[in-house]
């Protein structure tokens, strides 16, 4: 008698069990790994017919032969012929257009076709109905201003057990802007769709902004706003940014300048020191300036303003003021693009809130990113493995354009993170993404605010939303919960501060999925500027020691506290996110998880136990 055994053992190694060859075998709920994973079609008793072979080696029956002796896509049967997939025509529709998926000419040459099975493979996801059946359908995503284009794949199978499968595409066409007078602003964001030379009216007094020469109707003309830095668009009449007790109006109305005291004279401009003009510099450049100086001798250097432009459309994308005198800064991650031109200034401010000229302008130019061979953003040394399904569903994360991931170094083990942008607002992509140890040299210096107990890394990520100024919600996926008592504290890298950013986060119940809001120019965003661009560095943290280090009080005796410790209710919960991890429908898995069920049983009953003892004791000695 010849044993055998594949995979798991089967009847303690004396059989084979047919597998199934695709999902359209599978159970309609779970995961399960199938034959057609790797993309190769196999037949169900491919591997019981391949065995069968091998046992006639062994006995002599057939000669030995360093190659498979059987084609494994036969079915042993000369008369079976495979099906044939026919997944319709192409098709181009309208967004929110119902579509019909017609895979009703698929064909079974000398049998019948018993399943359908219907699957997207790309495009914006679409929620398919009838899926298992012939015509399946779905309601078309919106097609945006350039379009978007889906693609869909038919599995069928006959009655011998032999599958065959088609795609087919379904364009969605980009959706219809109406512009009545041409200016270049959608009628639905036009508050003057019929005057090509208005589009906005911010003090709503029904005079457009370009012909409107107080534009807030604050009482100060728009002129003199911009000339002493002061907002157009925002009414700061009752402001005072020079502290001379004098508001705004009140400066305006007497020909006095609300940005300086009277008779305090403006810094010197700097001088920039680095980079040298037309330098190459790396994506994270140190930016100098001279040291400060004032007529006034007796001014202090209270802070600095930092501008950054692309040179060849002039976007600003990075304009910040430190909280205190810098003469120099570190541009964070994911402001600047590989291989483009920008230009810097910088001017100074003084204690009286009084700012120099801006300095000359100077150019340099950023190097190359870290190593992404592929160029997604990710750099080689963080790319996650291509099995990777953080967002559970059911397509490898790194095959999705809606959702890049990062893996953090850590040992024997990794950690990933993915940032999604799958159901987000106002959101057209994600450029690029980084984790950065916390135990950095550089992060360390920052302690202001900064949590005692971090977990999974700083996280950097830059996203490009619809329209300057736009707020967004994305989705944050863990490989492992989040700290109990932890929470996202937000990094400013140029005043080196960190800030608890709780009011802007809500997390899942299992702590692995966590939505964070943002908004491009304002909360979340470190560029400092409403440019259509937000670059966000984050990080895990706690002030609670997560390991319940220090407490004095063992697992035991916190339960016979009438306390279920947090080491205890942190193991369980480890436990049971393995088991739903476990994604094999095998009968190992089954049998490995009823055992650790029952080990946690045994030891919740044990600390019971010793809760009524502890209890018990206690009673005796009052």
């Amino acid at each position: 008698m010849v044993y055998v055994a594949m995979f798991d053992e089967v009847d303690e190694g004396t059989a084979i069990y047919k597998v199934a060859e695709n999902d359209s075998q599978t159970p309609t709920t779970g995961r399960f790994v199938t034959l057609d994973e790797d993309g190769e079609i196999l037949p169900s008793d491919g591997y019981l017919r391949l065995t069968g072979e091998a046992t006639k080696m062994l006995r002599h029956q057939i000669g030995l032969t360093s190659t498979i002796p059987l084609d494994p896509q036969e079915t042993g049967s000369e008369d079976n012929q495979r099906p044939q997939a026919d997944a319709g025509s192409d098709q181009t529709v309208a967004g929110g257009a119902a579509v019909a998926l017609n895979g009703g000419n698929s064909l079974d040459p000398d049998g019948s076709i018993v399943s359908y099975l219907w699957e997207q493979i790309d495009g914006t996801s679409a929620a398919l109905s009838n899926f298992r059946s012939p015509n399946a359908a779905f309601v078309a995503p919106a097609g945006g201003i350039s379009g978007d284009s889906l693609t869909f794949r038919i599995t069928v199978a006959d009655d011998g057990g032999l599958t065959d499968s088609d795609t087919c595409l379904v364009a969605v066409t980009p959706d219809p802007v109406s512009d009545s007078d041409g200016d270049g602003v959608p009628d639905e964001q036009d508050e003057f769709p019929y005057d090509a030379d208005e589009y906005l009216d911010t003090d709503g007094d029904g005079q457009g902004n370009n012909a409107d020469t107080d534009d807030d109707n604050d009482g100060m003309p728009d002129d003199w706003e911009l000339a002493y830095g002061l907002n157009p668009l925002e009414d700061d009449a009752a402001g005072d940014p020079d502290g001379e007790d004098i508001s705004n109006i009140n400066e305006y109305n007497s020909g006095t300048a609300p940005n300086h005291f009277e008779g305090n004279l403006k810094p010197d401009t700097p001088a920039l020191l680095a980079p040298e003009n037309g330098a190459t510099v790396s994506l994270t450049p140190q930016l100098a300036t001279g040291d400060f100086s004032d007529p006034n001798v007796n001014d202090d250097h209270s802070r600095t303003q930092w501008l950054v432009m692309r040179a060849f459309d002039g976007v600003c994308v990075f304009d910040v003021t430190s909280n205190f005198s810098l003469t120099a800064l570190a541009l964070p991650r994911h402001i600047l693009e590989e291989d483009t031109a920008y230009i810097w200034q910088a001017r100074f401010i003084d204690n009286h809130n009084t700012a120099s000229e801006w300095s000359e302008a100077r150019e340099f130019i950023s190097g190359p990113a870290d190593r992404d061979t592929d160029r997604d953003g990710v750099a080689d040394v963080q790319e996650v493995a291509d099995t990777l399904d953080l967002d559970a569903d059911g397509t490898a994360d790194i095959d999705q354009t809606d959702i890049k991931c990062v893996s953090m170094p850590g040992g024997e083990d990794e950690d990933q993170i993915c940032i999604s942008i799958k159901d987000a607002q106002n959101v057209e992509s994600i450029v690029s993404l980084a984790v950065q140890d916390p135990a950095d040299p550089e992060l360390n210096s920052a302690a202001d605010g900064k949590p005692t107990y971090f977990e999974f890394g700083l996280l950097d990520f830059k996203l490009l939303v619809s329209n300057p100024g736009a707020e967004t919600t994305v989705t944050i996926y863990l490989s492992r919960p989040a700290y109990v008592d932890g929470n996202i504290f937000k990094y400013d890298p140029v005043n080196e501060i960190w800030s608890d950013y709780s009011d802007y986060t809500e997390f899942s119940d299992s702590r692995r999925e966590i939505n964070l809001t943002l908004r491009d120019g304002g909360f979340g965003d470190a560029d400092g500027i409403e440019n259509g661009i937000i670059v966000d560095p984050l990080a895990f943290g706690s002030e609670i020691d997560p390991s319940g280090g220090g407490s004095g009080s063992s697992a035991i005796e916190k339960l016979a506290d009438g306390i279920l410790p947090n080491d205890l209710s942190c193991f369980i919960a480890t436990a049971a996110a393995g088991l739903n991890d476990r994604r094999s429908g095998s009968r190992w898995h089954t049998a490995r998880r009823s055992e650790l069920l029952l080990a946690i049983v045994f030891i919740m009953l044990g600390f019971v136990g010793k809760a009524v003892v502890a209890g018990g004791v206690r009673n005796r000695n009052l």
